[in-house]
Formats: C-alpha cells, structure tokens, sequence
C-alpha cells in the first residue's frame, strides 16, 4: 500500500498589462500581446489561443506568488503524485531562462534538449505520473499554441479538441494521471496518501477584479449515486485562504473568489483544500452559510440555522452561501472541526485533519466542535 500526501499544480496565463513590480515573482511568466478580455475566464470553459503561455505548480507558495501577478484561479485540473509511487514516472517542469513559458514532460530525451537549449529544470516543483493507462488513470493531454510558447494539459478531449479547432498543436498524451472525480477515487481508499492535486487553470485579466464574493452560474443536479447520498461528482474543493490585513482565514468553492480575494487584500496567503463539499444541494445535505461580522474581522460558517440567527443577533451578516454539506456523518463523509480564536481580531479556522486541529488548539484556538461532515482526499466520497 502507497501513501498519499496532498499537494497542487496549477495552470495559469499572463496578461501584457501585469504590474512589472510583480512579474519578478513569477519564475515562468510571460508578457503578451494585448487583447486578453478584462475578465477571469470561467472554470467551465478552456482559454482561447489569444490567451498566454500557461503556467502549471503544485506548490501552494507559488500559487500565493502567481494570483498576486494577476493571474485568476480557474479549476482543478487533475491529481498527481508528490513523490515517486510504484509504477509512476518523473512529470519534469522546464522553463525558459527568461522567464517567459514553462512545460512539463516525462520524456528525459525531450527534458534533456530543453535543457540544451537553456531552459531550466525546476526540481522543487517536480510530480510523477503514470506512463501508461493502469490504476484508474485517464490521458492528460497536451496541446501547443502561440509558437510552442503556450502549453495546455486537460484531462478532457472535448477541450483538447477545442483547443485544436483554434489553432492549437495536438503534441498528443502527455502522460497518465489521476482525475479530480470523487466517483473515481476508489482506489486512494486501497493507499493512504501522496495524491497531489493539480489545481488548474490560472488565466490573467488585465487589471484586478474587486474583491466580491459570490456564487457563479446555475448548477444541473446530477444522477444520484444511492438514494440517501449526495451525488459525488458535484463535489467541488473547499479552498482555504488567510486574509494576514485583518488575520482571518476564508473558505470558498468558487474559483473567482479565490481570485477576487486575493487580487483584493495583498497579502492574503492560498493554503490549499481544506475539504471537498458539495457545490449544489444534493440528497441529505444541507446549506453551509458564510457570515461575516466586519468589527471583528471574522468569517464564520455554520450549517445550523440557530446558530446562524445567534450570530446574526450578534452582529453578523449573510455573505453568502459556501456549498453544502451533510448534518450528520453519512455517506463516507468525515468531520469538518471548527475552531475560534477569541481577541481582538476574531478568527475561524474549518480543517478535517486530527493534527490542525489540536494545533490550532496549542496555538490558542478554542475548540468548538464540528461544523458539518464533508470529504477530503482521503475519504474521496466513497460511498459506504
């Protein structure tokens, strides 16, 4: 039995209006032309060929460094391994010296004439990935656009083909890696940890958004999987962020508030998945509501409705809803633990890991119990 330890990579593109004072902070970024729309692009749709040379990192620092240069969070692209399991292969991470574009590959010999040709092997960031089709894998495929400078993996051949409709390069199947579908995670039950996300996509807009959080378009419920559990793949990853200006940690599914947040409080810190919750109201769940109370700086979630009018009366107000969760421990699902911290500069911090939690406690964090039951990489949505 292998390991697994969670982990991210994401993709992101550069806009040519990005802040020069920040594109020193990006290792693999790219100026480009202009005529990039001043939006995020959604999480529903693939970038257009107009858009700049992505940009792929499983580490949460660079992730920090990458919203900051106007880059907006988009979606979970796949999962990867940290470290090297049985029967997976080095994924390399190359980038040009100047800073410009970035790829990964398994292949040393093409890994070898980039490195030739003055690119850079960047062996903090390295992954490993299946050569071949075994344990549940699926392709991630690669497509070239803008010259070989802009280089897209999905894990979807719809959106490798519309990307090649628009003139985009089919460099075929990079390599074998795990899909983000909690219906396909059967087999992280049989290990017990070293999955690493690939959090994709990043694209830039030409300036920062401001900072509103919201939901984003209507969701279709899906089938259900059995009759008293919510449907697995409408999970979607609870991200975690700490705002440092007013030292409170958020949470949200929505890509574009990971964005808008972070484009919104320099400083704000991305911590990760701190869970997977549902992003529509399917069977047995219920709504997991974000107040927020502006004299104390907190954000605060509850899935109790007495709670939420307590802390209504208390000065707290709807900002909106996060997703949702189970009430009680159902379906595979794990404890989502909350802890306070009581001052001056109130703060909440939501975690299904034993060791945060007593932490956080040690660091002078009350304990106040569960919020709710949720997934997380483990447990994967598994149906018991």
């Amino acid at each position: 039995m292998k390991n697994f330890l969670p982990a991210i990579i994401l993709s992101f593109s550069l806009s040519s209006e990005v802040n020069p004072a920040n594109r020193h902070n990006l290792k693999h970024a790219r100026r480009k032309p202009a005529a990039i729309p001043p939006t995020p692009f959604p999480s529903s749709a693939p970038m257009v060929p107009a858009s700049p040379s992505r940009f792929y990192s499983r580490d949460v620092v660079i992730i920090t460094e990458v919203v900051k240069s106007d880059y907006v969070f988009e979606a979970v692209a796949a999962m990867v391994f940290a470290t090297q399991e049985e029967s997976t292969v080095p994924f390399y991470r190359l980038g040009n010296a100047a800073g410009e574009y970035s790829f990964w590959t398994t292949n040393t010999t093409e890994r070898d004439a980039a490195i030739k040709a003055g690119f850079l092997l960047v062996t903090s960031d390295q992954s490993y990935i299946y050569p071949t089709q075994i344990c549940g894998s699926v392709p991630f495929y690669r497509v070239s656009g803008s010259g070989g400078k802009d280089t897209v993996y999905t894990t979807s051949d719809s959106e490798r083909l519309q990307f090649v409709s628009q003139g985009f390069v089919d460099l075929g199947i990079a390599g074998y890696v795990l899909p983000f579908d909690a219906i396909q995670c059967s087999l992280l039950r049989m290990k017990t940890s070293v999955i690493s996300l690939i959090l994709g996509a990043f694209a830039v807009v030409t300036q920062a958004p401001a900072p509103v959080l919201g939901v984003e378009g209507p969701a279709t419920l899906n089938s259900r999987t059995e009759a008293t559990c919510g449907d697995v793949s409408d999970l979607a990853p609870f991200a975690e962020l700490y705002i440092a200006s007013i030292t409170a940690h958020i949470y949200t599914i929505y890509d574009n508030n990971v964005t808008n947040i972070m484009f919104g409080n320099p400083g704000t810190q991305y911590l990760g998945i701190a869970a997977l919750i549902f992003s529509i109201q399917d069977t047995s769940t219920v709504p997991f509501y974000c107040l927020r109370n502006n004299a104390a700086s907190a954000y605060f979630y509850t899935a109790n409705e007495t709670e939420r009018e307590a802390a209504r009366a208390s000065g707290y107000a709807d900002l909106f809803t996060a997703g949702y969760i189970y009430p009680s421990q159902i379906c595979g699902s794990v404890p989502l633990y909350r802890l306070h911290f009581l001052g001056a500069n109130s703060d909440y911090i939501y975690t299904t890991s034993v060791t945060e939690r007593e932490n956080a406690i040690t660091s002078g964090f009350t304990y106040e119990g569960i919020a709710g039951y949720v997934y997380d990489l483990l447990s994967c949505g598994i149906l018991s």
